[in-house]
């Protein structure tokens, strides 16, 4: 008897563990503009975290460890314009300065991913700004070793 609770325990962990984090993608979602996200990112990269909107939401409202983790997530050459734009409306949001905190302790290859993002975002909108024009400081920290 004691297995099949046991048992039923699991399985209701498991289920409602299921539906926390589905959920979480929808709920989170919700709190963004349509044009905001990089929706297809959302709906065509398989393997985008399911979470990608609740980390977006929480870096979104300054959370230094959601924008450390959303700016090291890794999309190959298909998305990486949509990412980077999302990336630069987040250092919009909450500044250069707070953005340079949050990711203050990365490598040379992790500076390297987000220029890039950040490049290819700039060049899918049609800005033929460098980085270097619009966020100075972030550029100079991507660049610095």
């Amino acid at each position: 008897m004691i297995i099949k609770t046991h048992k039923i325990k699991i399985y209701i962990l498991s289920i409602s563990t299921i539906i926390l984090i589905t959920s979480c993608n929808g709920n989170c979602c919700d709190h963004f503009a349509p044009d905001l996200l990089p929706e297809n990112v959302l709906r065509n990269y398989e393997t985008a975290p399911k979470n990608y909107c609740c980390i977006a939401y929480k870096a979104y409202n300054g959370e230094q460890e959601s924008i450390l983790k959303l700016s090291l997530l890794y999309f190959d050459n298909s998305f990486i314009g949509e990412h980077g734009i999302f990336l630069l409306h987040l250092i919009e949001k909450i500044g250069e300065d707070d953005y340079i905190s949050s990711i203050s302790k990365i490598n040379e290859n992790e500076k390297r991913l987000i220029s890039t993002y950040l490049s290819a975002g700039l060049q899918m909108i049609g800005n033929k700004d460098e980085l270097n024009n619009i966020y100075p400081k972030v550029a100079t920290f991507l660049n610095s070793h």
